[in-house]
């Protein structure tokens, strides 16, 4: 039970977290993210990450044309 309260408990806490008006969007979070990881990497790993990165919005817009997904 106990085990159970605490799932619950994080999933509130995720739940309060992803819907307040401060969290940033994937995009926002993309970009923090990939500056703070790209000192990490080596050149190759870098434009590998841009390119998914880069991929994932195109089909993110074209989902966006198609109003499946909420930006």
């Amino acid at each position: 039970m106990a085990k159970f309260i605490e799932v619950q408990e994080r999933k509130q806490t995720a739940s309060h977290y992803f819907n307040s008006a401060d969290a940033p969007t994937v995009k926002e979070f993309s970009v923090i993210w990939f500056n703070e990881k790209a000192i990490e990497w080596g050149k190759s790993h870098k434009e590998s990450i841009e390119g998914i990165l880069e991929w994932y919005s195109q089909v993110k817009a074209s989902f966006k044309k198609h109003a499946i997904i909420d930006v």
